[in-house]
Protein backbone atom coordinates (compact mmCIF):
# COMPACT_ATOMS: atom_id res chain seq x y z
CA UNK A 1 0.00 0.00 0.00
CA UNK A 2 1.50 3.84 -1.11
CA UNK A 3 2.14 5.50 1.54
CA UNK A 4 0.01 8.38 1.19
CA UNK A 5 -2.68 8.59 -1.43
CA UNK A 6 -1.14 11.47 -3.66
CA UNK A 7 1.81 13.51 -4.48
CA UNK A 8 1.62 17.05 -5.60
CA UNK A 9 4.29 18.15 -7.92
CA UNK A 10 4.87 21.53 -7.06
CA UNK A 11 3.87 24.13 -4.71
CA UNK A 12 2.38 27.22 -6.82
CA UNK A 13 -0.84 28.42 -6.45
CA UNK A 14 -2.42 25.44 -8.31
CA UNK A 15 -0.40 23.21 -6.24
CA UNK A 16 -1.55 24.24 -2.95
CA UNK A 17 -5.32 24.50 -4.05
CA UNK A 18 -4.84 20.76 -5.55
CA UNK A 19 -3.75 19.61 -1.67
CA UNK A 20 -6.12 21.74 0.17
CA UNK A 21 -9.06 20.69 -1.75
CA UNK A 22 -8.08 16.63 -1.64
CA UNK A 23 -6.89 17.27 2.30
CA UNK A 24 -10.89 18.45 3.14
CA UNK A 25 -11.78 14.94 1.26
CA UNK A 26 -9.43 13.04 4.05
CA UNK A 27 -6.93 12.40 0.83
CA UNK A 28 -3.34 11.65 2.59
CA UNK A 29 -1.06 14.48 0.65
CA UNK A 30 1.94 14.94 0.21
CA UNK A 31 3.58 18.49 -1.77
CA UNK A 32 6.85 18.27 -3.28
CA UNK A 33 7.93 21.90 -3.86
CA UNK A 34 11.78 22.59 -5.33
CA UNK A 35 12.23 25.75 -3.76
CA UNK A 36 9.72 27.23 -1.66
CA UNK A 37 6.20 27.41 -1.22
CA UNK A 38 4.99 30.12 -3.62
CA UNK A 39 8.63 30.68 -5.16
CA UNK A 40 8.14 30.40 -9.03
CA UNK A 41 5.53 31.21 -10.79
CA UNK A 42 2.81 32.21 -8.32
CA UNK A 43 5.65 34.67 -7.27
CA UNK A 44 6.09 37.16 -10.21
CA UNK A 45 1.98 36.89 -10.62
CA UNK A 46 -0.02 40.20 -10.13
CA UNK A 47 -3.03 38.66 -9.17
CA UNK A 48 -5.78 39.47 -11.87
CA UNK A 49 -9.01 37.76 -12.18
CA UNK A 50 -11.71 37.97 -14.86
CA UNK A 51 -15.10 36.34 -15.29
CA UNK A 52 -14.30 37.89 -19.17
CA UNK A 53 -12.69 35.11 -20.95
CA UNK A 54 -13.03 33.55 -24.32
CA UNK A 55 -14.82 30.49 -23.58
CA UNK A 56 -17.61 29.57 -21.45
CA UNK A 57 -15.73 26.88 -19.50
CA UNK A 58 -13.07 29.46 -18.45
CA UNK A 59 -15.86 32.06 -17.35
CA UNK A 60 -17.34 29.22 -15.34
CA UNK A 61 -14.00 28.52 -13.81
CA UNK A 62 -13.36 32.16 -13.06
CA UNK A 63 -16.67 33.33 -11.64
CA UNK A 64 -16.23 30.09 -9.11
CA UNK A 65 -12.89 31.10 -7.89
CA UNK A 66 -14.27 34.27 -7.85
CA UNK A 67 -16.80 33.12 -5.25
CA UNK A 68 -14.35 31.06 -3.70
CA UNK A 69 -11.85 34.33 -3.22
CA UNK A 70 -14.80 36.14 -1.54
CA UNK A 71 -15.19 33.76 1.12
CA UNK A 72 -11.65 33.15 1.46
CA UNK A 73 -11.23 34.15 5.12
CA UNK A 74 -13.81 32.18 6.37
CA UNK A 75 -13.14 28.83 4.22
CA UNK A 76 -9.31 29.39 4.28
CA UNK A 77 -8.98 31.14 7.57
CA UNK A 78 -6.76 34.14 5.88
CA UNK A 79 -7.81 37.24 4.81
CA UNK A 80 -7.87 38.62 1.06
CA UNK A 81 -8.03 42.06 -0.14
CA UNK A 82 -9.85 42.02 -2.90
CA UNK A 83 -9.73 45.11 -4.84
CA UNK A 84 -12.58 45.47 -7.78
CA UNK A 85 -11.49 48.09 -10.51
CA UNK A 86 -13.01 45.83 -13.21
CA UNK A 87 -11.52 44.97 -16.47
CA UNK A 88 -11.91 46.85 -19.59
CA UNK A 89 -11.01 45.30 -22.65
CA UNK A 90 -10.28 47.05 -25.72
CA UNK A 91 -10.59 46.26 -29.87
CA UNK A 92 -9.00 48.79 -32.11
CA UNK A 93 -10.08 47.27 -35.25
CA UNK A 94 -13.18 45.50 -36.69
CA UNK A 95 -12.29 41.89 -36.16
CA UNK A 96 -11.51 42.77 -32.37
CA UNK A 97 -14.69 44.46 -32.38
CA UNK A 98 -16.87 41.10 -33.37
CA UNK A 99 -14.31 39.08 -31.23
CA UNK A 100 -15.37 40.99 -28.15
CA UNK A 101 -18.91 41.10 -28.97
CA UNK A 102 -19.73 37.54 -29.56
CA UNK A 103 -17.57 36.94 -26.15
CA UNK A 104 -19.47 39.31 -24.20
CA UNK A 105 -22.91 37.57 -25.34
CA UNK A 106 -21.21 33.90 -24.17
CA UNK A 107 -19.94 35.62 -20.85
CA UNK A 108 -23.59 37.02 -20.16
CA UNK A 109 -24.66 33.82 -20.63
CA UNK A 110 -22.61 32.29 -18.36
CA UNK A 111 -23.49 34.67 -15.48
CA UNK A 112 -20.80 37.45 -15.74
CA UNK A 113 -22.35 40.82 -16.00
CA UNK A 114 -20.50 42.04 -19.36
CA UNK A 115 -21.30 45.50 -20.99
CA UNK A 116 -20.49 46.39 -24.06
CA UNK A 117 -19.27 49.92 -24.73
CA UNK A 118 -18.87 52.39 -27.90
CA UNK A 119 -15.58 54.79 -27.58
CA UNK A 120 -17.42 57.63 -26.98
CA UNK A 121 -18.66 56.08 -23.51
CA UNK A 122 -15.36 54.76 -22.34
CA UNK A 123 -14.00 58.36 -22.32
CA UNK A 124 -16.81 59.65 -20.81
CA UNK A 125 -16.84 57.06 -17.88
CA UNK A 126 -12.81 56.68 -17.89
CA UNK A 127 -11.10 60.55 -19.46
CA UNK A 128 -8.01 58.66 -18.20
CA UNK A 129 -8.16 56.53 -20.62
CA UNK A 130 -7.57 57.12 -24.65
CA UNK A 131 -10.19 56.25 -26.73
CA UNK A 132 -9.64 57.48 -30.02
CA UNK A 133 -8.93 54.46 -31.88
CA UNK A 134 -11.35 52.14 -29.67
CA UNK A 135 -13.32 50.47 -31.98
CA UNK A 136 -15.77 49.03 -28.80
CA UNK A 137 -14.48 47.93 -25.53
CA UNK A 138 -16.29 45.64 -22.83
CA UNK A 139 -16.09 45.93 -19.32
CA UNK A 140 -17.02 43.54 -15.98
CA UNK A 141 -17.09 45.03 -12.40
CA UNK A 142 -16.53 41.48 -10.78
CA UNK A 143 -13.12 41.58 -11.99
CA UNK A 144 -10.26 42.88 -10.10
CA UNK A 145 -6.97 41.58 -8.38
CA UNK A 146 -6.24 40.08 -5.28
CA UNK A 147 -2.13 39.04 -3.46
CA UNK A 148 -1.28 35.62 -4.90
CA UNK A 149 0.99 34.78 -2.51
CA UNK A 150 -1.64 35.37 0.27
CA UNK A 151 -3.79 32.59 -1.49
CA UNK A 152 -0.83 30.63 -1.58
CA UNK A 153 -0.22 30.97 1.83
CA UNK A 154 -3.32 30.11 2.71
CA UNK A 155 -3.89 27.43 0.85
CA UNK A 156 -0.93 25.79 2.08
CA UNK A 157 -1.64 26.59 5.51
CA UNK A 158 -4.91 25.14 5.26
CA UNK A 159 -3.97 21.93 3.91
CA UNK A 160 -1.51 21.40 6.67
CA UNK A 161 -4.11 21.94 9.19
CA UNK A 162 -5.72 19.07 7.32
CA UNK A 163 -2.92 16.58 7.44
CA UNK A 164 -1.30 17.64 4.13
CA UNK A 165 2.40 17.62 4.47
CA UNK A 166 4.38 19.80 2.12
CA UNK A 167 8.32 19.35 1.98
CA UNK A 168 10.03 22.16 1.00
CA UNK A 169 13.55 21.94 -0.95
CA UNK A 170 12.33 18.55 -2.18
CA UNK A 171 13.45 18.66 -6.24
CA UNK A 172 11.40 15.77 -7.84
CA UNK A 173 13.80 14.53 -10.99
CA UNK A 174 11.08 11.66 -12.55
CA UNK A 175 7.83 10.51 -12.47
CA UNK A 176 8.23 6.74 -11.58
CA UNK A 177 6.30 4.33 -13.58
CA UNK A 178 5.59 0.61 -13.47
CA UNK A 179 3.79 -0.98 -16.39
CA UNK A 180 2.22 2.55 -17.78
CA UNK A 181 0.90 3.04 -14.04
CA UNK A 182 2.42 6.15 -11.71
CA UNK A 183 3.41 4.55 -8.80
CA UNK A 184 5.12 7.42 -7.18
CA UNK A 185 7.84 10.06 -7.83
CA UNK A 186 11.82 9.89 -7.77
CA UNK A 187 13.25 12.86 -5.90
CA UNK A 188 16.73 14.29 -6.98
CA UNK A 189 18.50 12.63 -3.46
CA UNK A 190 17.11 9.71 -5.32
CA UNK A 191 14.16 8.91 -3.04
CA UNK A 192 11.34 6.97 -4.22
CA UNK A 193 8.06 8.12 -2.98
CA UNK A 194 5.21 6.20 -3.11
CA UNK A 195 1.50 6.95 -3.85
CA UNK A 196 -1.82 5.91 -5.21
CA UNK A 197 -1.53 9.12 -7.42
CA UNK A 198 0.66 11.73 -8.87
CA UNK A 199 -0.38 15.29 -9.42
CA UNK A 200 2.06 17.08 -12.01
CA UNK A 201 0.99 21.42 -10.96
CA UNK A 202 5.13 22.08 -11.89
CA UNK A 203 4.53 25.20 -13.63
CA UNK A 204 7.26 25.71 -16.35
CA UNK A 205 8.76 22.34 -14.77
CA UNK A 206 6.09 20.26 -16.41
CA UNK A 207 7.06 19.69 -19.35
CA UNK A 208 10.35 17.91 -18.74
CA UNK A 209 8.79 15.47 -15.70
CA UNK A 210 6.46 14.58 -18.80
CA UNK A 211 8.93 13.94 -20.95
CA UNK A 212 10.22 11.41 -19.26
CA UNK A 213 7.04 9.05 -19.16
CA UNK A 214 6.78 9.74 -23.03
CA UNK A 215 4.40 12.93 -23.11
CA UNK A 216 5.54 16.01 -24.85
CA UNK A 217 3.34 18.46 -23.34
CA UNK A 218 3.08 22.08 -25.28
CA UNK A 219 3.76 24.12 -22.39
CA UNK A 220 7.14 26.32 -22.42
CA UNK A 221 8.53 28.90 -20.40
CA UNK A 222 7.65 32.69 -21.65
CA UNK A 223 8.81 35.61 -20.04
CA UNK A 224 6.98 38.72 -19.33
CA UNK A 225 7.57 41.73 -17.74
CA UNK A 226 6.22 44.37 -15.81
CA UNK A 227 7.13 47.95 -14.67
CA UNK A 228 5.90 50.58 -12.47
CA UNK A 229 4.91 54.13 -13.43
CA UNK A 230 5.26 56.22 -10.97
CA UNK A 231 2.48 59.28 -11.55
CA UNK A 232 1.29 61.22 -8.66
CA UNK A 233 -2.97 62.55 -9.18
CA UNK A 234 -4.00 60.11 -11.53
CA UNK A 235 -7.85 60.00 -12.50
CA UNK A 236 -9.29 56.53 -11.30
CA UNK A 237 -10.06 54.12 -14.36
CA UNK A 238 -10.54 50.35 -14.51
CA UNK A 239 -7.86 47.66 -15.02
CA UNK A 240 -6.87 48.31 -19.05
CA UNK A 241 -6.50 45.00 -21.74
CA UNK A 242 -5.45 45.05 -24.91
CA UNK A 243 -5.74 41.41 -25.84
CA UNK A 244 -4.14 42.19 -29.33
CA UNK A 245 -1.33 44.26 -28.10
CA UNK A 246 -0.78 41.77 -25.28
CA UNK A 247 -0.80 44.84 -23.22
CA UNK A 248 -2.36 45.65 -19.34
CA UNK A 249 -2.28 48.78 -17.64
CA UNK A 250 -3.37 48.31 -14.23
CA UNK A 251 -4.32 52.14 -11.49
CA UNK A 252 -2.15 51.74 -8.24
CA UNK A 253 -1.62 54.09 -5.68
CA UNK A 254 0.55 56.67 -7.12
CA UNK A 255 0.75 55.78 -10.38
CA UNK A 256 0.15 52.56 -12.57
CA UNK A 257 1.23 48.86 -13.07
CA UNK A 258 1.80 48.07 -16.88
CA UNK A 259 2.86 44.41 -18.24
CA UNK A 260 3.23 43.38 -21.49
CA UNK A 261 4.41 40.02 -22.88
CA UNK A 262 6.70 39.60 -26.15
CA UNK A 263 6.03 37.07 -29.15
CA UNK A 264 9.68 35.66 -28.89
CA UNK A 265 10.84 32.28 -28.51
CA UNK A 266 10.61 30.14 -25.28
CA UNK A 267 13.53 30.91 -22.38
CA UNK A 268 13.81 30.36 -19.02
CA UNK A 269 15.24 33.61 -18.61
CA UNK A 270 13.32 35.83 -16.39
CA UNK A 271 15.68 38.73 -15.43
CA UNK A 272 14.42 42.17 -15.57
CA UNK A 273 14.31 43.24 -19.68
CA UNK A 274 15.10 46.75 -20.13
CA UNK A 275 14.41 46.81 -23.49
CA UNK A 276 11.20 45.55 -23.00
CA UNK A 277 10.61 48.98 -21.62
CA UNK A 278 10.99 51.07 -24.23
CA UNK A 279 8.65 49.02 -26.34
CA UNK A 280 6.23 48.99 -23.77
CA UNK A 281 6.32 52.56 -22.16
CA UNK A 282 5.01 54.09 -25.13
CA UNK A 283 2.19 51.87 -25.42
CA UNK A 284 1.23 52.40 -21.56
CA UNK A 285 1.75 56.15 -22.05
CA UNK A 286 -0.54 56.45 -25.51
CA UNK A 287 -3.51 54.48 -23.53
CA UNK A 288 -3.36 56.43 -20.85
CA UNK A 289 -1.92 59.85 -21.71
CA UNK A 290 -1.22 60.93 -18.08
CA UNK A 291 1.75 58.42 -17.68
CA UNK A 292 3.74 60.76 -20.13
CA UNK A 293 6.73 61.71 -18.42
CA UNK A 294 6.22 58.98 -15.55
CA UNK A 295 9.19 57.71 -13.72
CA UNK A 296 9.62 54.07 -14.23
CA UNK A 297 11.43 51.28 -12.24
CA UNK A 298 11.03 47.22 -12.39
CA UNK A 299 8.38 45.41 -11.09
CA UNK A 300 8.36 41.73 -11.01
CA UNK A 301 9.67 39.47 -13.81
CA UNK A 302 8.80 36.19 -14.26
CA UNK A 303 8.02 32.55 -16.78
CA UNK A 304 4.00 32.54 -17.72
CA UNK A 305 3.95 28.70 -18.80
CA UNK A 306 1.78 28.71 -22.01
CA UNK A 307 0.14 26.13 -24.41
CA UNK A 308 -0.63 26.99 -28.13
CA UNK A 309 -3.86 27.72 -27.30
CA UNK A 310 -4.17 29.58 -24.23
CA UNK A 311 -5.63 27.23 -22.56
CA UNK A 312 -4.57 25.14 -19.32
CA UNK A 313 -3.72 21.15 -19.59
CA UNK A 314 -6.05 19.58 -16.57
CA UNK A 315 -6.74 15.78 -16.23
CA UNK A 316 -5.77 12.51 -16.24
CA UNK A 317 -2.48 12.20 -18.46
CA UNK A 318 -2.97 9.85 -21.67
CA UNK A 319 -1.76 6.80 -21.87
CA UNK A 320 0.13 7.08 -18.03
CA UNK A 321 -2.91 5.86 -15.51
CA UNK A 322 -2.47 7.73 -12.12
CA UNK A 323 -1.04 10.72 -13.17
CA UNK A 324 -2.73 13.95 -13.30
CA UNK A 325 -2.08 16.73 -15.39
CA UNK A 326 -2.49 20.38 -13.82
CA UNK A 327 -0.05 23.01 -15.90
CA UNK A 328 0.02 25.39 -18.78
CA UNK A 329 -2.00 27.42 -17.45
CA UNK A 330 -1.09 30.34 -19.91
CA UNK A 331 -1.11 33.22 -16.96
CA UNK A 332 -4.73 32.11 -15.63
CA UNK A 333 -3.03 29.80 -12.53
CA UNK A 334 -4.20 32.41 -9.93
CA UNK A 335 -7.09 33.20 -11.12
CA UNK A 336 -8.51 29.37 -11.36
CA UNK A 337 -6.51 28.10 -8.82
CA UNK A 338 -9.80 27.46 -6.09
CA UNK A 339 -11.74 25.51 -9.20
CA UNK A 340 -8.53 23.85 -10.10
CA UNK A 341 -7.98 22.36 -7.13
CA UNK A 342 -11.60 20.98 -6.67
CA UNK A 343 -11.73 19.86 -10.01
CA UNK A 344 -8.24 17.71 -9.85
CA UNK A 345 -8.98 16.22 -6.24
CA UNK A 346 -12.91 15.30 -7.84
CA UNK A 347 -11.26 13.51 -11.01
CA UNK A 348 -8.56 11.77 -8.81
CA UNK A 349 -11.12 10.93 -5.66
CA UNK A 350 -14.08 10.48 -7.81
CA UNK A 351 -13.14 9.58 -11.24
CA UNK A 352 -14.58 12.31 -13.02
CA UNK A 353 -15.49 15.99 -12.41
CA UNK A 354 -18.93 17.72 -11.98
CA UNK A 355 -18.17 20.54 -13.96
CA UNK A 356 -19.75 19.57 -17.76
CA UNK A 357 -16.83 20.60 -20.67
CA UNK A 358 -13.70 19.78 -18.64
CA UNK A 359 -12.53 17.24 -20.88
CA UNK A 360 -11.65 20.55 -23.38
CA UNK A 361 -8.70 21.07 -21.29
CA UNK A 362 -7.18 17.44 -21.44
CA UNK A 363 -3.92 16.66 -23.21
CA UNK A 364 -5.45 14.77 -25.86
CA UNK A 365 -6.32 17.90 -27.92
CA UNK A 366 -2.86 18.03 -28.45
CA UNK A 367 -2.64 14.71 -30.24
CA UNK A 368 -0.55 13.41 -27.18
CA UNK A 369 -0.09 9.86 -26.19
CA UNK A 370 2.40 8.34 -23.90
CA UNK A 371 5.10 6.28 -25.09
CA UNK A 372 9.26 6.17 -24.69
CA UNK A 373 11.22 8.98 -22.49
CA UNK A 374 11.38 11.97 -24.84
CA UNK A 375 14.14 13.19 -22.72
CA UNK A 376 18.02 13.20 -24.47
CA UNK A 377 19.90 10.78 -24.09
CA UNK A 378 16.37 8.67 -22.46
CA UNK A 379 15.44 4.73 -23.36
CA UNK A 380 12.51 3.12 -22.54
CA UNK A 381 10.03 5.02 -19.61
CA UNK A 382 11.40 2.26 -17.08
CA UNK A 383 15.08 3.32 -17.07
CA UNK A 384 14.84 7.16 -16.15
CA UNK A 385 17.96 8.75 -14.76
CA UNK A 386 17.92 10.88 -11.91
CA UNK A 387 19.35 13.93 -11.47
CA UNK A 388 18.29 15.96 -15.01
CA UNK A 389 15.32 17.74 -13.41
CA UNK A 390 12.50 19.02 -15.39
CA UNK A 391 13.82 21.99 -17.66
CA UNK A 392 13.30 21.23 -20.98
CA UNK A 393 13.11 23.60 -24.36
CA UNK A 394 12.72 22.33 -28.26
CA UNK A 395 15.53 21.78 -29.83
CA UNK A 396 15.59 25.35 -31.89
CA UNK A 397 14.16 27.40 -29.96
CA UNK A 398 17.46 27.74 -27.53
CA UNK A 399 18.33 27.11 -23.51
CA UNK A 400 18.70 30.61 -22.30
CA UNK A 401 19.94 32.51 -19.11
CA UNK A 402 19.56 30.98 -16.09
CA UNK A 403 17.12 30.08 -13.50
CA UNK A 404 16.48 32.76 -10.96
Amino acid sequence: MPAVDVIVIGGGVAGVSVAYHLARRGARVVVAERAAVGAGETASCVGGFRAQQPHDLEVRLSLESMAAFERFADEVGMELDLRRPGYLLLAVGPAGAARLRAEAAMQRRAGAPVELLEAGEVGARWPAVSHRDVALAAYCPLDGYADPYTVCAGYAAAARRLGAEIREGVEVRAVWTVGGRAEGVITSSGERLGAGAVILAAGVWSRGLAQGVGLDLPALPYPRHCFMAYKAGLPPFPVVLETEADLMIRPEAGGALFIKGRPERPSFEALTDWGFLMDAAPLAAARVPALRNAGFRPGMSGLRCLTPDKRAILGPAPGVEGLFLATGFSGHGFMHAPATGRLVAEMVLDGATSTPGVEELGAERFGLAAGEDRRPGRGSRGQARTGEGGRALDEGQGRQGHVR
